[in-house]
């Protein structure tokens, strides 16, 4: 389990959920607003329950403030040949906060300490946000995927 790390919105702290988190994952993804899913999850009816599981399994890793609360997650899947795909969901009261940024500077982190050589996204087009994002942490993008664009980060020397 990784540790701890400080997060730039006050006093939050990026750890690894666990399957204790769950009820906690499934209250964030149910507090999203409608846009922020649909941006998400290229879709308003994503399977909470089943994203839920998957953040609680050691995939994925919460922001989360002084009382416990979830603020964000940023998911990690492990694919073929090295590489990942990752994630993010943010509270949709707490954008532009830094939050964000911090979770995929983690994810990165985590990455490079699995020895993976390439990190994946895929980006709804008209989320300029987040494509903006993941230039600013050296994601470049590949290729349409349907109405997604998919971005990837190459990881440490590789």
């Amino acid at each position: 389990m990784s540790s701890p790390s400080p997060s730039p919105d006050a006093a939050c702290t990026i750890r690894q959920l666990t399957a204790a988190d769950a009820p906690s994952c499934r209250l964030f993804f149910r507090s999203l607003d409608r846009e922020d899913i649909r941006l998400r999850f290229a879709s308003l009816h994503p399977p909470l329950d089943a994203l839920a599981s998957r953040a609680a399994t050691g995939l994925a890793f919460g922001a989360l403030d002084a009382s416990g609360m979830l603020l964000g997650i940023a998911d990690l899947v492990d694919l073929p040949a090295g590489s990942a795909e990752v994630a993010l969901a943010i509270r949709s009261d707490r954008k532009r906060r830094g939050l964000g940024r911090s979770l995929l500077a983690h994810a990165i982190r985590q990455a490079e300490g699995r020895g993976l050589s390439l990190l994946l996204g895929y980006v709804l087009g008209e989320n300029a946000t987040m494509l903006c994002l993941a230039r600013e942490m050296g994601f470049r993008s590949r290729r349409w995927e349907g109405a997604s664009i998919e971005v990837a980060r190459p990881i440490g020397d590789h």
